[in-house]
């Protein structure tokens, strides 16, 4: 995972075009409220921010909130709402320099747990993302000199702004990002999702093919670049971000599907039913979301007809 400073290793659910098979999982998020070594460790919540768990000061107590791992959620007595409640009555220097050498490295441990989740499978709710944003409105509150956290920041109040279709806020954000972390991917790949949404494919292709060359590993970014390619007929084109995006991740089921639907539509149906034989092979070994056994079989069956 990429360090605070130059973050670089995350990425999004992939927007690209029909062929895309992407299928990703709602997760919950265990990391911002409280998550343990064990998921049989579940600590319940405090019930309200007048109910202090400790005898000590108001720090104390926000602060003994975040150890236990309150620090967005519950809304409404979490760590945060009891800081926002805090800081509203007064807060000193002393205070503030305790909640950086004590919260702040658990805030940014927490913001890289969640985009390291959305970077491996994740595509987030509304609600989630308004949480991750919180975090890092915390976060940026408590080390404002730090243009890593306002990147995340900002990417964060794009993806819910994304999320509830406000493209063209979300869109301002993802490049107040792309400002504050010129090397970072994510909120260029973002922008390439907001081209599609608002039908500016060129816009999308763009982006896309920027966010490949900040981070060729990313198999996102092929898949959306190859999803623009495809809808604009571009089979050649279209069909090398797909191999790309196998060779990248051999055995997700998903992709050598996509890789096929992109060959039979350029009608390589021998290369078609490979990649459609080997999405069977996996993802009956290794069942995975939205890959449909009998669908591939249908697919094999009509390619085969065609051989």
């Amino acid at each position: 995972m990429a360090p605070i400073p130059e973050p670089k290793n995350y990425v999004p659910y992939a927007v690209g075009g029909a062929a895309a098979v992407l299928v990703v999982a709602a997760l919950g998020w265990w990391w911002l409220s409280g998550g343990t070594s064990s998921v049989s460790e579940t600590p319940q919540a405090p019930s309200s921010l007048g109910s202090s768990e400790t005898t000590g000061s108001a720090n104390a107590a926000l602060v003994q909130r975040a150890e236990r791992g309150y620090l967005v959620t519950p809304r409404g007595s979490s760590a945060y709402d009891l800081y926002t409640e805090t800081k509203a009555r007064g807060l000193s220097s002393g205070d503030m320099e305790e909640l950086r050498a004590k919260v702040l490295p658990r805030l940014k441990s927490a913001g890289d747990a969640a985009l390291q989740q959305w970077h491996d499978q994740a595509q987030l709710a509304e609600l989630d993302w308004i949480d991750l944003e919180r975090l890092y409105q915390w976060a940026v509150d408590l080390d404002p000199a730090n243009p890593a956290l306002q990147a995340r920041l900002e990417y964060s109040t794009g993806q819910r702004q994304f999320t509830q279709a406000n493209y063209a806020l979300a869109a301002q954000h993802y490049r107040k990002s792309t400002e504050l972390a010129p090397a970072w991917a994510l909120p260029v790949n973002g922008l390439g999702r907001v081209g599609v949404r608002t039908n500016d494919y060129a816009s999308a292709e763009a982006y896309y093919r920027q966010a490949t060359e900040l981070e060729p590993d990313w198999i996102y970014p092929h898949l959306n670049l190859a999803g623009v390619h495809l809808r604009n007929r571009q089979f050649d084109q279209a069909i090398r971000h797909y191999e790309l995006a196998a060779r990248l991740a051999p055995e997700k089921a998903s992709v050598h599907q996509a890789l096929g639907g992109a060959y039979e539509q350029n009608r390589q149906y021998a290369q078609a039913l490979g990649a459609y034989e080997r999405a069977l092979d996996l993802v009956e070994r290794t069942p995975e979301e939205g890959v449909e056994p009998a669908e591939l079989r249908q697919h094999i069956a009509a390619v085969r007809a065609k051989l």
